[in-house]
């Protein structure tokens, strides 16, 4: 079974200081990708196989009971116009993308994270499907936010 869905965070909502720009949200992004754990609780653990310009290949280990799948996974990570990252799950057929967007004013930005997990020995329709789906979307929910708020600290701290 798939589970596909997504959710978007606004990156500067009232109050939010300091307002971040597209660059400092995608350097950040960069940085998920480099080092995912203080921005993903369910990875316990990240090596970076390659990198390049447009892109990077790691392998990362979940916690167990958190996404697909419970240990180790390659992940190649493609990096699109400074806007757009798209991880793929070799060999297990999720994928996930997280996507700047901008919005109608010049600090009106948008992230959202997509993500598309195949789970084989999941029946649609099932109770354990149900929880899935709702554990998933959970997870969407606050890993979002996460993320911009880890960002935003990141600008504060002087890292990005």
């Amino acid at each position: 079974m798939h589970f596909d869905l997504g959710y978007t965070s606004p990156i500067n909502p009232a109050g939010a200081e300091p307002k971040l720009s597209v660059s400092q949200v995608w350097k950040g992004l960069v940085q998920k990708c480099r080092a995912p754990q203080a921005f993903v609780p369910a990875i316990s653990e990240c090596e970076i196989l390659s990198e390049d310009d447009n892109g990077l290949k790691r392998m990362v280990t979940f916690q167990a009971g958190f996404g697909p799948p419970a240990g180790k996974v390659e992940e190649h990570i493609t990096f699109q116009h400074e806007l757009r990252a798209d991880f793929l799950m070799v060999g297990k057929g999720s994928q996930i993308s997280n996507i700047i967007t901008p919005g109608s004013g010049e600090s009106d930005l948008y992230l959202t994270y997509t993500f598309s997990f195949n789970e084989p020995t999941i029946e649609p329709g099932t109770p354990e499907a149900e929880a899935k789906l709702k554990q998933y979307t959970e997870q969407a929910k606050g890993v979002v936010p996460r993320s911009v708020d880890e960002i935003r600290d990141m600008v504060k701290q002087g890292k990005i």
